[in-house]
């Protein structure tokens, strides 16, 4: 978008910057920021560059946008429905610059809506006498800045060339072509996105409103700024100012239901009047819907004047011109060798611009050119219709005087429509936009109040109340509005909102403290002030122990007045250090020190009185002849046992002790800390062995394979070893060794005491034989018991050894007297179960022949 705006003022109230008598000027004489913020409170504007402006100079705020239009998808889209501060514009000086603050001598007569109405502020030079040598324009308006040149005279402004804004105002919409070859038609919505982004519908021109991006194509008026067209190739919108833009022509006539209106709107005319002093740039055209694919030509719509504003004593207009034309919408031109098509939707004429001037005197004739722009035609050589644009609105021409004077040369004309130059010239729906207007009793806004900040300054008071608090009390001098809130920020992170207020602080140390005062208007100012917080320390000792009834002596530190309590125990409790005695149970005194300020601080110490010992010695024990006892002592810290025979060591608390004979042992325990000691006594009871005896009935022979065995003296026996024995644990078990055994009893009486004894049984073979058969084996490869054989005292002469199944089937021969049965036959493993073993030997004890069962376990 591009907006202009030419200012002229004469001002007997200010008079800034550098000026000359007669000054020659031309080109562009004006500086733009965009405003980025408005603070109130400091009369002060952040711009995106001050570094065009400085201390003095006159300055023009204007905004360019912010009003509210209807954005529902009917006809009545882009309806004017509230202007806010769009159009508004004032002018002020520069008191003071730092950075890109600027900070207004005089308060603003209107509430801009910054940053979203993008205000700008604008630099307007001052000169005794002017004249323009060259054409004076401005800076096009880019979206943020520009659109706007200004200047005061304080005598005669010279005209020897023109003033010339045309196409400097708001942008006309963006005709993208998509290049999509195709006939697609019947689209009418009043807003779309824009053909940037999709090739149904064009972009609206632009104009003083915002909204998405996606209400920013279609048809439907953008307040001044005309519609888009719509697919399939209409035309778009004229753009509006004094007078509204006209109709964007119908769809391509090839879609057939002709004609179907879905061309873009003409602009909406802004209200102009005394009351409201709004002014505003040509609103933009709205572009043509563009798609063939060979070319690439983009049917953009015009783009609307700008605004001149002028004030001077007097003009001598020598026939020259001032210029705030809307442009043409953009022109095709056919060509073949480039393939460039125009058989397209077309972009309408831009709205007329606007020409404020407050002058009091006309030397000689001056032209005012506020003429809408020509929407552009449709020029390809074919036989249907497309949309033609829509012609701009006239721009406004507004003056001081009540009348005209007759040396003003007014063109308010509006834009013609295009036409199908190919077909006779048929509209096929575009219109013209009307012509725009002249209004009278001009008054340019001048702020004359002079700001000065409510606020003057702040103080803070404060006083330490004792050791830890501060009384604070706020000061203020203000202008006019009172102070509405106090924040206190105690630099300990609470925070208090009370003129006069106390704070305790938990740590000594250096805080900073902010007070932060908020007038009737919202406005703050804020100071900071160190405050010392003294460490005052009373300190009543480190914690002690002491024994029951003993002396003991307090020391404390710190201020000047002391008392300790309970007094009870202490020679002088005004004492910093006092002396105690007769405490009997722990107690916790307490030291109260103050100091010159008023400060009073309380600190604690523990006396512990240390507690009797609980000296303990272990209960009489018993123990049986040539074994120990452990002894136990406790509650102390020395230990002497007596007598020391037979103990380990007589010296520690838990010696082992061995008498050979009963023993009554003392001892002796010493705690180190209060000097307690008792002697205590224990009995160790020597407890006499059984007697115990063991016998056999008889020895091992060809006749006898099994020994009784026979122990006495005892109440519990145990025989070693087991092997062969009927039962180990009674006292007359039955032995069959295999061989000659010597078997050891022992025998426990009632106390637990134990004794033993032995007997031998002898084998009396002379040499012969004896066969023993196990009744079980277990051939799981663990080593135990894995294979079934014949167990002897000598080898026999000769021997036959047989295994059979339950079916009387061989599973196992023996070659020699050492072999035996692994439980496998033919290398199969048997199952569990019941076997038959025949053994027939030769041996010297004659001839043996036995036959059995045994059982595989698996």
């Amino acid at each position: 978008m591009t907006r202009i705006i030419i200012l002229i003022f004469i001002s007997s109230l200010f008079i800034t910057g550098n000026f000359a008598q007669v000054s020659n000027i031309g080109n562009i004489i004006n500086a733009y920021a965009e405003v980025l913020n408005y603070d109130a409170c400091n009369n002060k504007l952040t711009v995106s560059d001050a570094s065009a402006y400085k201390t003095g100079d006159t300055v023009l705020l204007i905004q360019m946008k912010g009003a509210i239009i209807d954005t529902g998808n009917s006809a009545s889209f882009g309806k004017i429905l509230g202007y806010r501060s769009a159009g508004y514009y004032e002018i002020n000086y520069v008191k003071q610059k730092t950075g890109n603050d600027i900070f207004l001598a005089n308060i603003p007569i209107h509430s801009f809506n910054v940053p979203e109405g993008q205000v700008q502020l604008i630099r307007v030079p001052y000169y005794v006498n002017a004249n323009i040598t060259s054409t004076l324009t401005c800076k096009p308006w880019n979206g943020k800045t520009g659109g706007v040149a200004a200047l005061i005279v304080q005598n005669t402004l010279e005209l020897n060339n023109a003033i010339d804004v045309s196409g400097l105002g708001f942008t006309g919409g963006s005709g993208k072509n998509k290049l999509r070859d195709g006939v697609f038609c019947f689209n009418a919505d009043y807003y779309d996105t824009p053909a940037q982004t999709n090739d149904q519908a064009a972009q609206k021109g632009e104009s003083f409103t915002q909204t998405s991006y996606g209400k920013t194509g279609g048809r439907g008026a953008y307040a001044s700024g005309g519609g888009g067209g719509q697919l399939h190739n209409s035309g778009g919108g004229g753009g509006a100012n004094g007078g509204a833009g006209g109709k964007g022509g119908y769809q391509f006539e090839g879609c057939g239901n002709n004609p179907f209106d879905n061309g873009g709107f003409g602009g909406n005319a802004p209200v102009y009047n005394n009351t409201e002093n709004r002014i505003f740039m040509g609103g933009g055209a709205g572009a043509g819907h563009a798609n063939n694919a060979n070319g690439g030509y983009d049917p953009d719509g015009g783009n609307g004047g700008g605004i001149v504003i002028i004030i001077a004593n007097s003009i001598k207009g020598n026939n020259q011109s001032i210029l705030t034309n809307g442009n043409n919408g953009v022109v095709c031109i056919p060509d073949t060798l480039s393939l460039v098509k125009c058989s397209e939707g077309i972009g309408g004429g831009g709205g007329g611009g606007t020409v404020l001037l407050q002058v009091q005197n006309f030397i000689s004739q001056v032209n005012i050119n506020v003429i809408g722009g020509n929407g552009a035609d449709m020029v390809q050589a074919e036989a249907s219709n497309h949309g033609p644009g829509g012609g701009g609105g006239g721009g406004v021409i507004w003056t001081s005087e009540p009348t005209l004077s007759p040396l003003i040369i007014p063109n308010l004309s509006a834009g013609k429509n295009g036409v199908n130059t190919v077909t006779g010239n048929n509209p096929w729906g575009a219109t013209p936009g009307s012509i725009g207007k002249i209004l009278f009793n001009l008054q340019p806004p001048f702020t004359s109040l002079s700001f000065k900040k409510n606020i003057d300054s702040l103080g803070i008071q404060d006083s330490l109340n004792g050791c830890d608090r501060i009384d604070y009390t706020a000061k203020a001098y203000t202008n006019s509005l009172p102070i509405n809130s106090w924040q206190w920020f105690f630099g300990d992170g609470s925070v208090g909102n009370n003129q006069s207020t106390s704070h305790r602080y938990t740590r000594p140390g250096n805080y900073t403290v902010k007070l932060v005062a908020t007038d009737a208007a919202n406005c703050k100012d804020s100071i900071a002030k160190s405050i010392n917080i003294p460490a005052f320390i009373v300190d009543a000792g480190a914690d002690t122990t002491v024994c029951k009834n003993t002396p003991f002596k307090l020391t404390g530190t710190g201020g000047n007045n002391f008392a300790w309590s309970p007094a009870v125990y202490l020679n002088d409790s005004t004492l910093i250090n006092p002396s105690g005695s007769g405490i009997l149970n722990t107690t916790v005194f307490y030291l109260t020190s103050s100091f010159t300020n008023g400060c009073v601080k309380t600190d604690s110490v523990l006396v512990n009185v240390f507690p009797p010992p609980n000296f303990t010695v272990s209960q009489n024990t018993s123990i049986c002849k040539n074994t120990s006892a452990q002894l136990q002592a406790g509650g102390g810290d020395n230990y002497v046992w007596l007598p020391q025979s037979y103990l380990n060591n007589p010296s520690i608390s838990n010696p082992v002790a061995t008498p050979l004979q009963t023993t009554i042992y003392a001892v002796k325990i010493i705690e180190s800390i209060c000097k307690n000691s008792a002697i205590l006594s224990t009995k160790v009871t020597v407890l006499s062995l059984p007697f115990v005896q063991a016998s056999k009935t008889n020895d091992l022979d060809c006749i006898n394979y099994s020994v009784g065995l026979l122990a006495t003296g005892a109440v519990t026996y145990s025989w070693h070893p087991v092997l062969k024995l009927s039962n180990p644990f009674i006292a007359n078990p039955i032995a069959t060794p295999i061989a000659a055994t010597v078997y050891t009893v022992t025998g426990k009486d009632v106390n637990g005491c134990a004794n033993t004894a032995s007997v031998e049984i002898k084998g009396n073979f002379n040499g012969k034989a004896v066969l023993y058969m196990p009744n079980a084996f277990t051939p799981n490869g663990d080593g135990m018991n894995d294979c079934y054989g014949i167990k002897y005292l000598a080898p026999p002469e000769q021997i036959t050894f047989a295994i059979y199944n339950r079916w009387g089937q061989k599973v196992f021969q023996a070659n020699g007297p050492g072999d035996c049965w692994n439980g496998n036959f033919h290398d199969e493993p048997q199952p569990a179960g019941t076997y038959i073993f025949y053994i027939k030997a030769n041996t010297v004890c004659g001839n043996v022949e036995k036959k059995g069962t045994i059982v595989l376990i698996r």
